[in-house]
C-alpha cells in the first residue's frame, strides 16, 4: 500500500511539473437569435395579444482570450472572458433594430487530439446581454454553455467554431416588465448563437 502511494505521489508531481500556461487571444465573429413569448402578465401590460413573441437577430464582432493550463495528457482547462458587441436586428415590430452588446465568462475544459483538430466545452459562469434603444438599455443576464472545435491544420493559429446557448434568469431597464425575473415576463425563451474565430493557442 506504501508503494502505491509513494508511486501515486511521485506520478502527481510528475504531472504537474510538466503542466503548460495556456494563453490564447481570439477575434471571431457572432451571429444568434433570440425568441421569447411573452407571458400573460407581461402581454396585458403592453396592451398587445397574450402569447405575442418578441424576436430577432444579433452578429457582431467577438474579443476573447482562454488563460489556464495545458496537461501533457492532452488536456486543457482554462477561464474564458469575452465580448461581443454588434446589432440586434429586430424580426417583428415588437422591438427595435439597436445596439447589442455581451460580456461573458465561462470556465472551459477541452482536449487537442493529435489529427489537427481540438474540441472543447465550456460553462458560463457569468452572461450579460445588452440591447441598446432610444427608450434605454435592456439587460439580460444569465449563464451559458457552449461547445467548440478547432482545426490546428495552419501554422501557430486556430480556426475555431463555437455553438453557445444562453440561459437568461434576470431582466432590467425592458420597457412594461412585471418584475426582474425573465419568467415572469416569457412564458418561454430561447436564446442561441455560433461564433467562428481564430485564436492563436500559445502553450508556455
Amino acid at each position: 500500500m506504501k508503494k502505491i502511494a509513494t508511486l501515486l505521489f511521485v506520478y502527481l508531481g510528475v504531472q504537474a511539473a510538466q503542466a503548460g500556461i495556456l494563453i490564447e487571444p481570439y477575434l471571431g465573429y457572432e451571429v444568434g437569435a433570440i425568441k421569447a413569448t411573452l407571458s400573460t402578465a407581461y402581454s396585458t401590460a403592453l396592451s398587445v395579444p397574450d402569447g405575442t413573441e418578441l424576436a430577432g437577430k444579433t452578429e457582431g464582432t467577438v474579443l476573447g482570450a482562454r488563460i489556464g493550463y495545458t496537461l501533457p495528457v492532452l488536456f486543457w482547462v482554462a477561464l474564458e472572458p469575452t465580448m461581443m458587441t454588434g446589432k440586434y436586428k429586430a424580426s417583428n415590430t415588437l422591438t427595435l433594430d439597436c445596439d447589442s452588446s455581451r460580456t461573458q465568462l465561462f470556465i472551459d475544459a477541452g482536449v487537442d487530439f493529435p489529427i489537427l483538430l481540438r474540441a472543447w466545452i465550456g460553462y458560463g459562469m457569468t452572461n450579460e446581454w445588452s440591447a441598446k434603444d432610444l427608450s434605454g438599455t435592456a439587460k439580460y443576464t444569465g449563464s451559458a454553455t457552449k461547445v467548440g472545435v478547432g482545426f490546428t491544420g495552419l501554422p501557430f493559429v486556430s480556426i475555431n467554431l463555437e455553438y453557445i446557448t444562453h440561459n437568461f434568469n434576470k431582466v432590467t431597464g425592458l420597457a412594461g416588465t412585471v418584475s426582474d425575473k425573465v419568467s415572469d415576463n416569457f412564458s418561454s425563451t430561447t436564446s442561441a448563437s455560433t461564433v467562428l474565430s481564430v485564436s492563436l493557442p500559445l502553450d508556455l
